[in-house]
């Protein structure tokens, strides 16, 4: 018996180990390295669609400045703050119940975020005139998108970009909230490069 009870002892104890151990790398990779994520709406069609699994890269622009055309995920509103493991592990829990249940978590202002392209850097000058990105006043050739740009919104008058500032947009643009709507997004709210 006293056999039995060591063996199950063991057990318990090995797999307590092995899911702290699975929630702590999680939240690790999660949190620094890379995370699975879903494209939610249609500003990015017809390059990343509804539904898209996408993975984002949360540690390349430690080592390099995202650069003209990159797909980024942005926090337009500001970046929330980094989670602890109780907070992941919490997060995570009521992400699986609202899955289970077939509904979507709500996001608060600072929680929200967006996926889009960079099309100006720092320093640089952007307007947008009819259908046309102008950069530092030439004109910004483009291949991935087929739509019309709908309105200029803030670009509409030329804008000059600081040192820690990015203009982006979704290429499906007149379906897309984005600079043109709130504004250069600053470096820090930057989160991600996208990948497919």
């Amino acid at each position: 018996m006293k056999k039995i009870m060591k063996v199950l002892l063991k057990t318990a104890i090995s797999l307590i180990l092995l899911i702290a151990i699975s929630l702590t790398g999680s939240y690790v990779v999660n949190t620094y390295a890379a995370q699975r994520t879903v494209v939610d709406g249609h500003s990015m069609d017809d390059n990343f669609y509804d539904g898209e699994n996408i993975i984002a890269n949360k540690i390349i622009y430690n080592f390099q400045k995202p650069k003209r055309f990159d797909v980024v995920t942005i926090y337009p509103y500001g970046h929330k703050h980094k989670e602890d493991i109780v907070e992941y592990t919490q997060r995570l829990v009521n992400q699986l119940i609202a899955m289970s249940k077939n509904k979507k978590l709500a996001q608060s202002s600072k929680d929200e975020y967006y996926i889009k392209r960079i099309i100006a850097l720092p320093g640089e000058t952007i307007q947008v005139k009819g259908e046309d990105i102008y950069i530092n006043g030439k004109i910004l050739k483009e291949n991935y998108r087929k739509d019309k740009m709908g309105y200029a919104g803030v670009a509409e008058k030329p804008i000059k970009l600081e040192e820690d500032e990015y203009f982006v947009m979704g290429d499906n643009r007149a379906d897309s909230k984005d600079s043109r709507e709130f504004g250069p997004v600053k470096v820090k709210n930057i989160a991600s490069k996208i990948y497919k």
